[in-house]
């Protein structure tokens, strides 16, 4: 379960050609709405959702934490050029690792027991600090490398 939520963003930004900063602010985005706002998404999806249970309101979470990513994705595909995938991976690595740390606590507790007894998820943990540094650095360094837009009425007709 770890390397499908770990790898899972890797391998579709990669794919995409998506750049990886954009999703990494975007799983940032997600984290503060699903922090700050999952109640009241929750309550105003009361008429629509069965009956409120754990369950159901992990899943809610699950949708706004991993609903901006999902968006980076469809609407800046092919962002990156082909030279650019290996800079990207950094980047993308840190929205792996950044989903796993932020979706494991929504999960069931049962998912949650079996994901804390793994030694790759302890290691995790153990540099989670480290591990974000490294991938919010590496995102605004490949922000800073995107090459500016071009002013208009500059270019001679």
């Amino acid at each position: 379960m770890l390397a499908i939520i770990g790898l899972a963003p890797v391998v579709l930004l990669t794919l995409f050609r998506v750049n990886a900063a954009t999703a990494f602010l975007a799983l940032a985005l997600g984290n503060v709405l699903a922090t700050f706002a999952g109640d009241a998404i929750i309550d105003a999806l009361r008429g629509i959702l069965p009956p409120a249970t754990a369950a159901s309101d992990a899943t809610v979470r699950l949708v706004i934490l991993w609903l901006p990513v999902v968006l980076v994705l469809f609407f800046m595909a092919k962002t990156i050029g082909r030279k650019q995938r290996l800079i990207n991976l950094l980047p993308a690595i840190g929205v792996g690792v950044l989903g796993l740390l932020l979706t494991v606590p929504l999960l069931t507790i049962s998912a949650q027991i079996a994901i804390g007894q793994s030694a790759l998820w302890q290691w995790i943990t153990d540099y989670q600090a480290l591990i974000v540094i490294i991938a919010a650095i590496a995102s605004i360094l490949l922000l800073r490398m995107r090459a500016p837009l071009p002013e208009h009425g500059k270019h001679g007709h």
